[in-house]
């Protein structure tokens, strides 16, 4: 198989998520550093998906193994509690993600590489689970109450004045077809 990426599940929580291993280019010995890309949610995601891609090849490329995780509830992992504030359960996702980067590896020390509401989930990781020993963050999400306004305002503009009219806010949050809980909404409120 080489060094081409390798698909696998694994568990975090009560969840089955999908990741892609990256791994380093001609690693003997093990590499004492590894990346773990922590996506945006929802359209961005799809978006940067093939640049997240290329960072993980090139992070592998220059002897870093790269792992991409879909969190629970997106991309190929098991749905996550609908009801459930994800920011945590996220959180715990990468933390999760990151113990899987160092046994399939042997990785000492590991980088978080966020995007978006990645690099906040991230962040989030970092401060409340600990065992993270750097963290990148591309356009992070400082402000929940402003993203929030963005991703209703794209809502908007993909809905009819008369449907924007007739519906008051939902709790829950749903934006080109991506979900973010009652829950989760709060919390970035």
């Amino acid at each position: 198989m080489g060094n081409a990426a390798q698909p696998f599940f694994f568990r975090s929580g009560s969840a089955e998520l999908f990741a892609w291993l990256h791994p380093a280019a001609g690693a003997q010995p093990a590499p004492r550093l590894g990346l773990l890309i922590c996506k945006p949610f929802g359209y961005e995601a799809l978006c940067a998906h093939l640049s997240l891609r290329a960072w993980a090849q090139a992070a592998a490329q220059a002897g870093i193994p790269a792992l991409r995780v879909d969190y629970a509830g997106t991309g190929d992992s098991a749905d996550g509690d609908g009801q459930a504030e994800q920011l945590s359960a996220w959180s715990r996702d990468i933390t999760d993600a990151a113990g899987q980067l160092r046994r399939r590896c042997g990785v000492e020390r590991v980088c978080l590489l966020g995007m978006r509401l990645g690099a906040l989930a991230a962040s989030l990781a970092a401060a409340e689970h600990g065992g993270i020993d750097a963290l990148i963050a591309i356009a992070p999400v400082v402000s929940g109450r402003r993203y929030l306004r963005e991703l209703r305002a794209l809502q908007g503009s993909l809905m009819s004045a008369v449907q924007e009219q007739a519906q008051e806010r939902p709790a829950v949050l749903e934006v080109t077809g991506f979900r973010l809980s009652a829950a989760t909404v709060a919390r970035l409120e």
